[in-house]
């Protein structure tokens, strides 16, 4: 009760911005104004047909359905969502856009998903970090449809630079066998649903998925937040 009435009466001395726009947000309003909402680069793009996030992958894996939910474009005012979600410490942020984006995918795409694996960092990362951004989006797609969220499946185990700035070579032989798989944990038969904040080469999730497919007999689809867009 006391927390409660403190929160209110921050809001009113400090009302929460849109991380977007800056403007203060109504109560209702969670991170993201209705503005701004209602003006994100959606990419539309359908699970069931090819699509440009699924010619990524051709020739390097074998993969399910890949989907992406927004562009990620240069110079454009909502990449702040990621830049806060990633590097700000925002990690409650990405709650909010996991639900969103579940929300804003055809409920088909889930259907016959087992279990989410969020794309795990290194712990060096996420004790500087504080969090894996993924985790906090994959437990927005489990509010809104209760898929287990498995964590111990696959470890990151080797320590790597930034991506943001490679190319496409060299963001494929960054990732190289950085990835551990647990040889306790079994899903044979199961549709994992790998989910990561931005799609860019698909070397990660490929280096991921290449591991969970060699290791057992699961199938694997893909889900990421961003694509990143020239």
């Amino acid at each position: 009760m006391i927390k409660k009435l403190l929160t209110s009466v921050l809001d009113v001395i400090y009302p929460p911005t849109c991380m977007i726009c800056q403007r203060a947000l109504y109560e209702k309003e969670q991170s993201i104004c209705l503005s701004c909402l209602n003006e994100l680069p959606l990419t539309r793009l359908s699970y069931s047909e090819v699509n440009e996030a699924d010619k990524i992958f051709w020739g390097l894996v074998d993969i399910e359905k890949v989907m992406s939910f927004i562009y990620y474009e240069k110079g454009s005012n909502f990449n702040h969502l990621l830049h806060n979600l990633k590097y700000k410490g925002y990690y409650q942020l990405g709650t909010t856009l996991g639900q969103l984006m579940a929300q804003g995918i055809d409920p088909c795409f889930f259907k016959t998903i087992d279990f989410i694996i969020p794309v795990p960092i290194h712990p060096k990362k996420e004790k500087q970090r504080g969090y894996n951004q993924a985790l906090w989006l994959s437990k927005g797609i489990q509010r809104v449809y209760s898929i287990p969220i498995d964590c111990d499946t696959l470890q990151k185990g080797v320590f790597t630079e930034s991506q943001t700035r490679k190319g496409v070579y060299e963001r494929r032989t960054n990732t190289e066998d950085v990835f551990q798989f647990n040889p306790n944990k079994r899903m044979e038969g199961k549709h994992i649903l790998l989910v990561d904040d931005v799609l860019t080469t698909g070397a990660t999730l490929t280096a991921c998925c290449s591991l969970l497919k060699s290791e057992m007999n699961v199938k694997v689809s893909i889900l990421t937040f961003a694509l990143t867009r020239e």
